[in-house]
């Protein structure tokens, strides 16, 4: 059954109001004998009369399943929201990661939230969840998913605030797996022992690129002063010493941390307006959300499951 609430104008007969005009706000609703196992209230009115029940979303202001006597979106079992709960899994996976908590404002409908943490070709579920209660006793409340297939292109170089795509005349080289193994040729042994650390394995690569700011790219034109701005940015954010996050259009990614100095390459052609980077690079941890929060790269959100 759907309730669509008018304007009273729309029902008199009269040359001025002939259009049925919804109304832009309502404060109560009162029914009288009905029986309801759920009452859901959204903004839109384009919607589809079928039997099947929805999950809250962007557009819900009231959700009320008539097990108890809460609901609306300001209350968790009687326990005010203070945060939105943002957590991610991959889809052949069954363990939410959590993202984010954003302070919970109920005059604010639509919060924005971006993931720079992922890999290309990959199919991700989102969760939002509320939360109330306090940091050391949080209260959870159910969780709304939406399903994302990530893809792009060229490579990425991600850091906690900044990020730098590498498009222009990429060159990506061959990612190393290293796994340190010992030789020992021993009298009397037509055959060496190998020896290996299995707990030590890593991968290692280089990537080379034109750097080109955004503003030659749509002007069309080489642009020096954005150029030299861009180069010193990226320098400075590549000698950092920080712990960067890498991932490429194929679907390949990993935590690593640059090595070695990369090198800048005047291109003589242009009149050294254009410069070419060469970036070595190791791998030195994992990419779950812990370990990201480890390498400083985002904020750690110490919620149980």
């Amino acid at each position: 059954m759907i309730f669509l609430d008018y304007s009273p104008f729309a029902n008199i007969e009269n040359e001025y109001f002939k259009s049925l005009n919804e109304t832009s706000r309502y404060d109560k609703a009162r029914f009288q004998n009905s029986i309801f196992d759920e009452v859901h209230m959204i903004e839109s009115v384009d919607v589809v009369c079928t039997p099947d029940k929805k999950e809250w979303d962007y557009d819900t202001v009231f959700l009320w399943k008539c097990d108890n006597l809460e609901a609306g979106n300001v209350q968790l079992n009687g326990i005010p929201i203070n945060q939105l709960l943002i957590r991610r899994r991959k889809k052949d996976e069954f363990t939410f990661e959590n993202l984010k908590a954003i302070d919970f404002d109920p005059a604010v409908q639509f919060y924005e939230f971006k993931d720079r943490f992922i890999e290309s070709y990959e199919d991700y579920v989102y969760g939002i969840q509320p939360m109330g209660g306090s940091v050391e006793n949080p209260i959870l409340g159910e969780v709304t998913i939406d399903e994302v297939e990530s893809e792009f292109g060229s490579v990425w170089i991600v850091g906690k605030d900044t990020q730098y795509e590498l498009r222009y005349d990429l060159e990506v080289g061959d990612y190393e797996t290293v796994i340190p193994t010992g030789i020992t040729e021993t009298l009397g042994s037509q055959f060496p022992t190998i020896s290996k650390n299995g707990h030590v394995k890593y991968r290692r690569g280089t990537v080379r690129c034109t750097i080109v700011s955004d503003k030659t790219i749509q002007g069309g034109s080489i642009h020096p002063k954005e150029e030299k701005k861009i180069r010193r940015a990226m320098m400075a954010f590549l000698t950092d010493n920080k712990p960067k996050f890498y991932k490429d259009g194929s679907g390949e990614s990993m935590l690593i941390s640059i090595v070695n100095a990369p090198t800048l390459s005047p291109i003589n052609e242009l009149k050294r307006l254009l410069y070419t980077t060469d970036i070595e690079f190791i791998e030195v941890g994992g990419i779950d959300m812990n370990s990201l929060a480890t390498a400083g790269l985002i904020g750690g959100v110490a919620i149980d499951n």
